[in-house]
């Protein structure tokens, strides 16, 4: 800078010298003067190029001062981060020596700068905040005021945090509201019967329930890769018979409308049909006694209860946080996303969760003959509830409390666990899971695998059988597999054994 004063004197005293000599030279005009007029005049304009060179060399420090200053506010104010980075920009740093005025007035415009962005995005708020930090460190500036009023935008952050999760929570109980009501006033039913029952049984049962809805899309596991179309009435049985021919080793047929949801499903290694149904109770009144009809003559189980009530008991939410944490809590501060996963066996807070073959404690259950093979006959029949009574086909129908949607009352609650204690529902149930989980190992992982089809050799059935040191294993373990082909009447046309 002081470079730069003098520069600027001899600058001005040039043009002051120039414009003097300027003027003798003019008082000097004649014959005989002419040449020393010449002379002073030249003298003059080299004083005023002079002060024009110099001039321009001025100007071209303050673009230096510039780039400088642009430098500066790049890297905040760090000659570190200008000696890593930008070794040109450490090098003017070092040679023009900025005075600690100047870096006073750079911080502060820093500064100013850093504080008109902290609020524009809170996702880089702590960012901004640490490089006003790194300012204020210098000791530049009046630290005292700077730092006050990072304080207060930090207050002010944390106000408007709370406000942007209460109005999240809002909006949340608003959507939470939109979805409850969209299923209010829904019972669920669940419905097992066994997988050897008539098809058009089934087709019948989808029957009754379109007698009072139309539904508004139809999907099958099976159908066109299981996406869901339109429906339409021509549709339906078309949907129906390829989603539940016997090939087929999973099944999952489903209807969609405002009022009601129905699936049909059953995976591999099931032995029953899960027929899930959701529907408005003023619908369900005009078909309970068609619905009945159906489960006392082809179900072996079945219940009935509120859709909330059923959702609440076995779904939960999980919500994930930004520092890798998580919590059922809806609406906490660094929240990320959600993830929903099903419940823990919990039956003592959760009475109403449904374990295997749909085995639980609902509002209404029915008990076919094929349900006396788990549970106790006896001790159904005995169970005190608010209604328990015999049905046609020997069913056993049992509703545990009087009101269906009073399901969270605190006895309500207790006769749910008294009748899980009583039938030993949770034992069953994870024996019911032990043997479904060995058949589906052993679907997934066979010894025997049987196919059918147009083979190779003209066969219409493959049977591979797989092999560990010539003996018989799970494919899992196999070094080998022999395939045999088969013909309609179930002669061989050809064998191989081929190494895995």
């Amino acid at each position: 800078m002081k470079y730069q004063k003098i520069k600027n004197k001899i600058c001005i005293g040039l043009v002051i010298a120039g414009l003097a000599i300027l003027f003798l030279g003019t008082s000097l005009v004649g014959a005989d003067n002419l040449l020393i007029f010449f002379a002073m005049t030249m003298a003059a304009v080299l004083c005023f190029i002079s002060a024009t060179v110099l001039f321009v060399i001025k100007r071209g420090s303050k673009n230096e001062y510039q780039q400088l200053k642009d430098s500066y506010m790049k890297y905040n104010g760090s000659t570190f981060g200008m000696a890593r980075e930008d070794s040109k920009a450490y090098k003017l740093y070092k040679d023009l020596n900025p005075s600690k005025k100047l870096l006073r007035e750079w911080d502060e415009e820093l500064l100013e700068s850093l504080f008109a962005k902290l609020n524009e995005n809170d996702k880089y708020f702590k960012d901004i905040q640490f490089s006003i930090n790194q300012v204020i460190d210098r000791k530049r500036v009046n630290t005292e005021y700077w730092s006050v009023l990072l304080d207060k935008a930090v207050k002010e952050r944390e106000i408007r945090l709370i406000n942007q999760a209460n109005e999240k929570n809002k909006e949340d109980n608003k959507e939470e509201n939109k979805q409850e009501s969209k299923h209010d006033n829904r019972v669920e039913y669940n419905i097992f019967v066994n997988k050897s029952v008539d098809r058009e049984k089934l087709y019948d049962f989808i029957n009754i329930i379109l007698e009072v809805v139309t539904p508004k899309k139809i999907a099958g596991h099976n159908h066109k890769s299981g996406n869901k179309y339109r429906y339409f009435p021509k549709r339906l049985p078309e949907v129906f018979e390829e989603e539940m021919n016997e090939s087929n080793k999973k099944i999952h047929f489903r209807l969609e409308g405002d009022e009601f949801n129905l699936s049909i499903k059953k995976e591999s290694w099931d032995d029953s049909y899960a027929i899930l149904l959701s529907i408005k109770y003023d619908i369900e009144e005009m078909i309970f006694e068609k619905i009945e009809s159906f489960i006392l003559k082809e179900a072996f189980i079945a219940s009935k209860s509120d859709h909330n009530d059923d959702l609440k008991q076995n779904v939960k939410t999980v919500y994930l946080l930004e520092n890798g944490g998580e919590t059922e809590e809806p609406n906490q501060i660094g929240e990320k996303g959600i993830r929903i996963e099903p419940r823990t066996n919990d039956l003592q807070n959760y009475p109403g969760i449904r374990l295997a073959y749909g085995l639980g404690a609902f509002y209404r259950m029915w008990f076919g003959k094929g349900a006396y093979e788990l549970l106790d006959k006896d001790s159904l029949r005995s169970f005190p509830c608010y209604e328990n009574i015999v049905l046609d086909n020997d069913v056993t129908r049992i509703t545990l409390y009087e009101n269906i949607l009073e399901y969270d009352k605190i006895e309500n609650r207790d006769k749910q666990r008294e009748f899980l204690k009583e039938l030993r529902i949770e034992e069953i149930s994870t024996k019911i899971s032990q043997e479904k989980s060995e058949e589906r190992k052993h679907n997934v992982d066979p010894e025997i695998n049987i196919k059918e089809g147009n083979f190779e050799h003209g066969g219409v059935r493959l049977i591979q059988t797989y092999l560990k040191d010539g003996e018989i294993a799970h494919r899992s373990e196999a070094d080998s597999v022999e395939e045999r082909e088969l013909d309609e009447n179930g002669n061989e046309l050809f064998s191989i054994i081929k190494e895995l």
